[in-house]
């Protein structure tokens, strides 16, 4: 069974590190590394304008900029990395996504100063792509690290903690394990609604997968609840 993960929510961190990365770069303005902040902006706001397909060209000039500025296993690099990774990830190409997220993790991991919760957008990212690559063993830890770190970092929110349950339950979903599925399906459901101003489609990716959830057990009736709940974001879209 097909459960819809979220590459969007805790992940998007990835993007919010790459601001960060810019953003402490930006006092140091060699014309080689003002090319790498243009070129960082422009990646960032094709990301935020769902322009996948332009944001991975992009991204790969942002990779070779921050080689050519920052060489080394360097902050810079490492978000080079996700950013393509991301991108890929974002056009369901997760076999090339791979080995980017891969190696920014792999960088990240030597560097001692990181943005935790830049680290674990990494590493969320690359959970989810083994997800969708059935690597299962290796999503299930990465994802749990992920969680973990938006579970107990000070700087995390309740929404970043719901876009990891979703995600878990989507992991624990495809591996068949339906009441694991349920109880994290439920906990990401009920965290996302303490935002109001959370947009109907995050909620509906949410419910889908729950309602899927119980049509794989035939639990007719909660299924049936769900349904109806579906409904009615749609209904209140459309008014």
């Amino acid at each position: 069974m097909q459960t819809k993960i979220i590459i969007r929510g805790f992940s998007s961190l990835v993007i919010v590190g790459v601001l960060v990365v810019l953003t402490m770069s930006s006092g140091s303005a060699r014309a080689d590394k003002r090319q790498w902040l243009e070129e960082t902006s422009r990646f960032c706001d094709l990301m935020a304008a769902s322009d996948y397909l332009k944001a991975l060209e992009a991204s790969h000039r942002v990779l070779e900029q921050a080689q050519k500025s920052f060489p080394g296993e360097t902050l810079e690099v490492a978000a080079g990395h996700s950013g393509v990774g991301l991108a890929y990830a974002k056009l369901g190409r997760f076999s090339e996504a791979a080995p980017f997220c891969e190696k920014a993790v792999d960088f990240l991991k030597k560097i001692p100063d990181k943005d935790e919760l830049f680290f674990a957008g990494t590493v969320e990212s690359l959970g989810l792509v083994y997800l969708q690559l059935g690597r299962l063993r290796e999503a299930e830890e990465l994802l749990w690290q992920s969680y973990e770190t938006a579970k107990t970092h000070p700087n995390s929110d309740d929404y970043q903690k719901g876009t990891s349950l979703h995600n878990l339950g989507a992991l624990y979903a495809k591996k068949g394990d339906f009441v694991q599925a349920e109880d994290f399906l439920l906990r990401a459901l009920e965290t996302k609604k303490k935002f109001p101003e959370l947009r109907d489609r995050d909620l509906a990716i949410t419910l889908s997968a729950l309602l899927d959830a119980y049509r794989a057990t035939s639990q007719d009736d909660k299924a049936r609840q769900v349904r109806d709940q579906l409904r009615g974001l749609y209904r209140s879209t459309k008014e």
